[in-house]
């Protein structure tokens, strides 16, 4: 995640799904930004749609204003001013930055994991998605994935997980199998959900005491979504 991000129509979407999945039950969400540098891309000036009230606020009209008035109010497109505003219910923040070097990441990760520890569902936003073979953790750039150890060693916490995963560009069914292989083979055959939509994907792997509460959600997240999103239980 980067600040030149937030509030872009995918943050739209992502915040939208977040708060679906957290309706009409108690769950926490921890939310940790797996935050890094701004860079020289244009990634993030997709706010386009914020002009086309019409055609976006009915989704979720809270939501749509508070997004608004964060790129043309305050003009502080920060996940801290997320925060502050209170774009997510019952959530809490990580939001040190994610380092190349392994050793410094490793620590920063315990911290991260202690700081959303009351968190029932933690969500993984990292620039990428999961890691690459080739982009091995403490390379240049690797800042960008969450490695599956990561994973594991959050879920073996009795947190619940949304990740966000990039498309590449290759055939994305196959794809997406094969991130949902990977996650089972570390934590085992896990109910997960994923969310298609657009260049991204979101990867929900629902602990088996969260899946009443969850499974509902994701029902009238479809129905209210359904035209920004595939969404699909494996």
């Amino acid at each position: 995640m980067k600040n030149q991000y937030v509030a872009d129509i995918n943050d739209f979407r992502k915040y939208g799904l977040i708060r679906s999945l957290l309706k009409h039950n108690s769950l926490r969400c921890g939310v940790f930004w797996m935050l890094t540098d701004r860079d020289s891309s244009r990634d993030g000036e997709l706010v386009a749609y914020l002009k086309r009230p019409e055609k976006n606020a009915h989704l979720d009209q809270e939501l749509f204003h508070k997004l608004r008035a964060l790129v043309h109010d305050f003009e502080d497109r920060t996940v801290a001013r997320v925060r502050q505003e209170g774009v997510l219910p019952r959530s809490q923040y990580f939001e040190e930055l994610i380092p190349d070097d392994a050793s410094l990441r490793a620590s920063i990760f315990r911290k991260g994991l202690l700081h959303l520890r009351d968190s029932d569902l933690v969500f993984f936003d990292p620039d990428n998605g999961l890691e690459i073979r080739s982009r091995r953790r403490g390379q240049k750039l690797s800042s960008k994935y969450l490695y599956l150890d990561e994973v594991q060693a959050t879920f073996q916490e009795g947190h619940s997980l949304l990740i966000y995963q990039h498309f590449p560009r290759i055939e994305r069914s196959t794809y997406i199998q094969n991130r949902i292989g990977q996650l089972r083979d570390r934590l085992g055959r896990q109910s997960i959900c994923t969310f298609s939509s657009g260049y991204v994907c979101f990867l929900l792997v629902m602990q088996s005491h969260h899946q009443t509460e969850l499974l509902g959600n994701i029902e009238q997240f479809k129905a209210q979504w359904g035209s920004h999103f595939a969404v699909a239980i494996h």
